[in-house]
């Protein structure tokens, strides 16, 4: 999703060729100073960049339900008790769980895209080609 004359340049220089490019094509109204929390990595200090990408959630109210339903039931119960309030609170405003996240050790999510045709899907083997146009597939 990156445009390809910024693909590949260190973030300063390219933060400087986008800057160029939109007051090339009309598109800045203004440049200025703004002062914000930046993270820095623990070892070497340096900038942590944030890098959108696309990810996977899994909808966990539907899972949760249940689970409270069942416990309200009585058919299980928390030990220690006093765990009682955090775990209904817990179950009650679960948010969505991100499956995706890029953790260097990753746990690898089977998910395939054709570089062709674009199909995405899951599967349990690694596809030798897209079932759909047989065209090449990235995980």
């Amino acid at each position: 999703r990156v445009p390809p004359e910024f693909v590949g340049l260190d973030r300063f220089e390219a933060r400087k060729k986008i800057i160029e490019r939109l007051k090339a094509t009309g598109l800045l109204e203004k440049v200025e100073p703004h002062q914000h929390a930046v993270r820095h990595c623990y070892r070497c200090d340096t900038v942590v960049e944030p890098r959108l990408s696309d990810q996977w959630f899994v909808k966990m109210k539907p899972l949760a339900e249940p689970v409270l339903a069942a416990y309200r039931d009585g058919r299980f119960r928390i030990v220690p008790e006093r765990w009682r309030a955090t775990f209904e609170h817990w179950m009650e405003n679960i948010r969505d769980w991100n499956i995706s996240r890029q953790l260097w050790w990753g746990h690898r999510i089977p998910v395939f895209t054709c570089t062709k045709c674009k199909h995405t899907w899951a599967d349990r083997e690694d596809p030798k080609q897209c079932p759909k146009c047989r065209g090449p597939v990235v995980q």
